[in-house]
């Protein structure tokens, strides 16, 4: 699949600039709770779920859509 400038730049953005406060969010709460923190991780992986629905999208315009954040 070939993706876009524009799309290479959304998916940049989340994965190397929103997706690690996530994740330092989660173990922190984790950390803090000493238990999983469940809904953090849904959220995580409905996020990873919008992701790869925009990848296997061949209309550019519907995949961004997907990675509104």
């Amino acid at each position: 699949m070939h993706i876009s400038p524009k799309m290479e730049s959304k998916l940049k953005w989340m994965l190397d600039d929103a997706y690690p406060v996530a994740r330092q969010s989660v173990i922190y709460a984790e950390v803090v709770t000493g238990e999983l923190n469940y809904s953090g991780i849904g959220e995580l992986r409905d996020v990873l779920d919008h992701i790869q629905r925009a990848l296997d999208m061949d209309n550019e315009e519907d995949a961004l859509k997907e990675l509104v954040v």
